[in-house]
């Protein structure tokens, strides 16, 4: 009995070690995919990829353009390994391209900055046996995994709103969820697509920590704000999204880069500029194709970028509009479509709006689109304009802490953005974010760099009062005001007081590991799906679909499955899926 005991414990230790490494290998190989795309993204724009910090911004140009790409692709071909195979293709020409500058700075990296490679390492062990466990969000089963399903089985449906509604929310971020539904991971890409983000996510924040712990040389803003970006990065490891195939996470990390951008165009010398403004166009445009959500952010991030760009390069008049013509090009590569399949698949551009609506056959009924987004935007339910409803204080704090304003993921970024407001008032008012650069002098970052963050969060209090739908608002809000308050001082060569914002860090970041979750999860294998408890139903027009029930949960049943079995719904073409879905009005209601 005992040997067979250990005999098992032993192969579901190698069969967990398999798991891990599979996860690992595929992170490695997606990020060298992405970086490669990016890197030709970087020299069309005349920038090498010659540092680590180049390294990182390409993998998230690279990644965006991939989404661009991803969404034309899809309009004809279904997703599936042909799909990851071009986009490798691009990834490997764009090394290719770069000479040996990419790997030049890699080999110095490795030399110079061992033991970072080795802390990241051991992150990202640690993240891959996080990412062994299966989807917890309730949504995951409503839409996220059935969106994925109909991604790699079909090209774009028309009117696979009419099927159900969350389908036709046209979030891009599921086309990179399907581009690695392929070999091991078939039917399992929910283990890659967060943890990578947040691995890659990590990287960059042990890169600002580690400078802002090295005292002999000043720290940039920029390394600063990714350093402060340590509490917020733990979080997300232990968020439920880290396995599920949700927006929300991607928005989140997303925020953090653009605005990481953000501060690093602000203390850029002009010679650099260009290429960095091009990438937040891209990252904010891209974010927004993920989920509208994260328009707000991404618009005033863009706004804000583009204003502090035209006011130094005004002096070249002709070669500000250049720049700021292939910006917003670069913008419309990724909106024109992604409104594109709006209407292919709902009707509308920006569902679930009714803006815009074309006259297609198969547009979802307007009075769908309206009860889909009165159930986002709880403020429908309230008879009083938002305005006049939060003149009630008693009643607001009790509609606020039912929608989860008043939990730590709120409360904890926006104390630390008032003592950092507090700290700033009592001394000598706000400083302007100084650091040293020994190649472009002294440079400032002011204020306005918190306009986006409370734009997002106006925005989001407003039209969609859930804080999920703020993003990573919340933390920006924190960190900046805490970089713009404590800069100055932080940045300066003082040992004790970098030594004191890395404690601070590093105890924040611990919180999550005294919650009651395990820091290891104690899994062999990767975790599986629930089980979908659907039935078939035939309707009136003869098309059969999986009904999810009460459950409302499809998972992922056989296509085509609906929590709602609508008698009004038909196919545009007899026994055709891909031929899209309609509603005749003269039909029965639902069933």
């Amino acid at each position: 009995m005992v040997p067979l005991r250990a005999h098992a414990i032993v192969a579901g230790t190698r069969h967990l070690h398999l798991a891990q490494l599979l996860i690992i290998g595929a992170w490695l190989g997606l990020a060298l995919v992405f970086t490669g795309v990016g890197a030709m993204f970087r020299r069309a724009g005349g920038s090498a990829t010659d540092s680590a910090d180049a390294w990182w911004e390409a993998f998230w140009s690279g990644w965006i353009c991939t989404l661009f790409g991803l969404q034309v692709w899809h309009c004809w071909l279904r997703i599936d390994a042909r799909a990851l195979l071009a986009t490798a293709a691009v990834g490997a020409l764009g090394f290719a391209v770069s000479g040996r500058a990419p790997w030049a700075a890699l080999a110095r990296g490795a030399r110079s900055g061992w033991p970072l490679l080795v802390a990241a390492a051991v992150l990202v062990v640690w993240l891959s046996n996080r990412a062994l466990g299966g989807p917890r969000n309730g949504d995951s089963g409503l839409y996220h995994i059935p969106t994925v399903r109909w991604l790699t089985e079909y090209p774009i449906v028309p009117g696979l709103g009419n099927l159900h509604g969350r389908l036709a929310f046209n979030q891009s971020y599921f086309l990179y969820v399907a581009l690695l539904d392929v070999g091991p991971f078939t039917h399992r890409p929910a283990h890659l697509a967060n943890g990578l983000l947040l691995a890659v996510l990590f990287a960059r924040v042990l890169l600002g920590l580690s400078r802002l712990l090295r005292v002999r040389q000043p720290c940039r803003p920029v390394d600063l704000f990714y350093a402060l970006c340590l509490p917020p990065a733990m979080i997300l490891a232990f968020n439920i999204n880290l396995t599920s195939p949700s927006p929300d996470f991607p928005v989140f990390v997303l925020g953090l880069v653009l605005s990481g951008q953000l501060i690093a165009l602000l203390g850029e010398s002009f010679a650099r500029m260009n290429v960095r403004l091009w990438e937040i166009m891209l990252l904010a445009a891209g974010g927004t194709t993920v989920k509208l959500s994260f328009a707000p952010l991404g618009v005033a991030v863009a706004l804000l970028a583009a204003a502090a760009w035209l006011r130094r390069a005004w002096p070249s008049p002709h070669r500000a509009w250049q720049v700021m013509a292939i910006a917003v090009f670069l913008a419309a590569s990724g909106i024109v479509p992604w409104m594109v399949r709006g209407i292919i698949l709902s009707g509308y551009p920006a569902y679930p709006s009714t803006f815009g609506g074309a006259p297609v056959e198969w547009r979802v009924p307007p009075e769908a689109v309206i009860a889909e987004a009165d159930f986002i935007n709880p403020w429908k339910a309230v008879r009083a304009p938002w305005w006049r409803a939060s003149l009630d204080l008693r009643w607001l704090g009790t509609w606020l802490r039912s929608l989860g304003w008043i939990e730590r993921g709120v409360l904890l970024p926006l104390a630390i953005a008032a003592g950092a407001w507090l700290w700033g008032a009592v001394g000598a008012g706000w400083r302007l974010l100084r650091a040293g650069d020994t190649r472009g002098g002294r440079k400032r970052i002011s204020t306005a760099i918190l306009l986006p963050p409370l734009a997002a969060i106006g925005a989001c209090f407003i039209m969609a009062p859930r804080p999920r739908f703020a993003g990573a608002a919340f933390w920006l809000l924190a960190i900046e005001s805490a970089g713009l308050a404590f800069g100055r001082a932080l940045c300066a060569a003082r040992r004790g007081v970098r030594f004191a914002a890395g404690v601070a860090c590093l105890s924040l970041a611990g919180l999550p590991f005294f919650e009651g979750q395990p820091a290891w999860l104690p899994l062999r294998d990767f975790g599986g799906l629930p089980l979908p408890r659907v039935r078939p139903v035939q309707l009136d027009s003869g098309l059969v679909v999986q009904f999810a029930g009460e459950t409302m949960s499809c998972w992922n049943a056989p296509l085509p499955c609906t929590p709602y079995a609508n008698q009004a719904l038909r196919l545009r073409r007899p026994g055709d899926l891909a031929s899209g879905f309609v509603v005749d009005a003269s039909a029965a209601g639902p069933h």
